[in-house]
């Protein structure tokens, strides 16, 4: 059975998928119902990519670091994080 954290946190993630597809950024959801992830890929550079979870209070980076509480802030932070860098 799902708990309410659990349910929780795949809406919040489902939310922020939504904001970076609308974008065009390339997400999909992953994991299980009960802890789920959010797979992020930058659209021109496909190797620059990563997770984030939902902590119940918080988005988070798979590997650790909190990255905000609204899903439109971290989806532009996201987006700083995983841009495509140009040369020297």
């Amino acid at each position: 059975m799902e708990t309410d954290t659990a349910m929780e946190a795949w809406q919040r993630l489902e939310q922020l998928r939504d904001d970076l597809t609308g974008s065009g950024w390339p997400c999909n959801l992953a994991g299980t119902r009960d802890q789920p992830v959010l797979r992020v890929r930058n659209p021109w550079v496909p190797v620059m990519e990563d997770e984030i979870v939902y902590t119940g209070d918080t988005f988070c980076w798979a590997w650790g670091p909190k990255i905000g509480d609204n899903a439109q802030d971290v989806a532009q932070v996201i987006r700083h994080v995983l841009r495509e860098v140009s040369g020297p």
